[in-house]
Formats: structure tokens, sequence, C-alpha cells
């Protein structure tokens, strides 16, 4: 006699149970389905490694258990608001192929920083990405149909991140942070991207009061338009910034047909990776007492004479003078 096997399990058990009856044979019952409502995966916290900054961002175990349990290899993942793509980097991990489609060139940026990140750059020939301007026509008509994605993708474009909010910025619409050859803290480049008719050499003078009171090194203004003669020659008045061996101008301007040029923008030194550009710069550390640990709380005389300098300045055999080490034990610090 043949029997069938039903299995009994729900998402995420590693092994389905077979179900006997009461008579010893194995149970045709179609089994349990299974649970919607999954509490064993918890949502991602301040300190999360996976976490991109993503206010909606769902952790990519839940994202993987869904597809695992709603598809097969090869099928296609559909998610029209991918925002920082955790549905996409999932699908690819699971070997189905996908489609994500998001309004704003921020979530382009991080999902495909993202999936270089998990997968290497080789996974750029694996997908096509539609709709990022592929030369000054199609740049230009992204600043005619919506300024502020445009001025986000002429940020990204320059190896920059845009300001987090929109609204008034202060003259800033991005900031570019990058090293130079021997030197600890972190440099900055401030972008403003400018369109319209009117933009003139008052574009300049601002660019130049903005970079003065951030302490930033080097300005950047993009222009829709070609700039004028006074532009021009108010930008090369405030000279050139940088090391020796590679002088850079301090005000650059950047047209949208020099943002399609391999380097649009000449700075001192080499950018940031993604994932250290959201890092604050390092300041200057507190002075305080020094701490070695291992040491026991006890001083030892030293046998020797008393020099004639030290007279009236010794306890004993021992000079004694003023020091700023704090002596402690390590058994104590591991017991706190």
């Amino acid at each position: 006699m043949k029997y069938s096997t039903s299995k009994v399990g729900c998402i995420g058990q590693k092994k389905p149970t077979e179900s006997r009856c009461s008579s010893g044979h194995l149970d045709e019952s179609p089994g349990i389905p299974a649970l919607d409502v999954i509490t064993d995966i918890a949502p991602l916290n301040n300190v999360a490694k996976e976490r991109l900054g993503y206010p909606t961002q769902k952790p990519l175990a839940l994202l993987e258990r869904i597809i695992a349990a709603s598809s097969n290899p090869g099928d296609i993942v559909l998610d029209p608001f991918c925002g920082c793509g955790t549905a996409i980097e999932a699908s690819e991990k699971l070997g189905r192929r996908w489609i994500g489609i998001d309004i704003t060139y921020l979530a382009i940026h991080v999902i495909e920083e993202r999936l270089q990140k998990t997968f290497g750059p080789k996974i750029k020939e694996a997908y096509t990405l539609y709709g990022r301007p592929e030369d000054a026509e199609d740049a230009k008509a992204l600043a005619a149909r919506d300024w502020l994605e445009f001025q986000k993708w002429a940020v990204f474009t320059l190896g920059g991140l845009p300001k987090d909010r929109p609204g008034a910025d202060g003259g800033i619409d991005g900031v570019i942070r990058y090293h130079r050859i021997g030197m600890e803290r972190a440099s900055r480049a401030i972008v403003s991207v400018k369109g319209g008719l009117n933009v003139g050499v008052d574009a300049i003078h601002k660019l130049k009061s903005v970079v003065k009171r951030e302490e930033a090194e080097i300005g950047i203004l993009v222009c829709v338009n070609p700039p004028t003669g006074p532009m021009l020659r108010e930008a090369a008045s405030e000279g050139e910034f940088g090391p020796p061996t590679k002088r850079v101008p301090k005000i650059q301007i950047v047209t949208v047909e020099e943002l399609f040029r391999p380097v649009p923008v000449h700075l001192p030194g080499m950018l940031d990776p993604p994932e250290a550009i959201s890092m604050p710069a390092p300041g200057p550390g507190k002075r305080g007492r020094k701490r070695i640990e291992g040491q026991t709380e006890m001083l030892f005389p030293i046998e020797g004479k008393q020099r004639a300098e030290d007279k009236g300045k010794v306890k004993g055999n021992r000079s004694i003078r003023p020091v700023a080490i704090e002596v402690t034990r390590a058994d104590r610090r591991k017991a706190k």
C-alpha cells in the first residue's frame, strides 16, 4: 500500500515534519498554512550593520523569507517603490530576476552602491539602468522637469552627497569630502547648483562667502547655462588651493556638459569611499591624565645619592616631581 505524505511547517522552519493519524498511517490533510505574522526577525535598530539611513528600511532577512516563500529561482520580482533596495538585494541573493522602480536619484545611488558592496563591481554588468541622464540634453530636461532631483543627480555625479532635506540650504546643495596627503582631518568642497538665465557674478560672491563661513577649502558652482566672463574672472580671483604638487582652483565652475567628463572637478587629494563619507571628521582630542593599565598602586624608593639641585624637593632618598599619570589595576577595570 502506498501512502501520500503531508508536510506540516511554517515559513523559516528548516525541515517540514510528517504527521501521522491515530491509526499509524500518514495524515493526508493539507497541513498548517504558513503564518503571516513574523515575530522572530527584529526590526533594524540605529546601530544595525546593514542600516543605510532610510527611514523605512526593512531587514534583509525579512525580505529574503518573503521572496523565498512566494517565488522560485528565475522568477521576476517587482518592487515599484524600491527605496534603498532591500528587496533588490534579497532577489539577487536568491537567484531571482528583479525590476526596481523609484522616483528619486538618492534611491538609485544608494541601491547601486549597495549592490556593488555586496556583489562586487561586476554586478553593474548584470542590470540596465533607465532614467539617468545620458547627455547634457537629458540633464537639462531633468532640470526643467524636477529641479530638486537635478540637484541630487549633479551632486552625486561630482562624487558628493546632497543635503538631507529640501528647504533653505544656506547656499549648500551638497558636500564632497576628500583627504589630502599628510592630513588626518578630512577636507570639504561645497557644491552649489544654480540654474536659470539670471545666474551671474553674484552667485560666485555667495559661494565664496559660504566657503569661508563653512571653513571649507573649495567651492564648486554647477551651472545649467555657460558662465559669463565676469563670473570666470571673479572665480579666478580667489586663487588656488592645495600642495605645491597639485594646486587646484579654489572656486570652480562646472557646466552641465562638463558633468559628463571623466573628471568634472579637480581636488587636491583622494575621495573618501562611500561608506566613510558619512563619518564625522576627527577633531582634536581632549587632554587628560594618561592611564597605564596592568600596574599596581605601589611606589618603590630608588637607591642613590641625593643631588644638589634636588635639595628641598626630595622625600627620603628619591626625587619627587608632579606627574600626570593615573596608575590603576587592570583587574579592577575588568570587574566593572
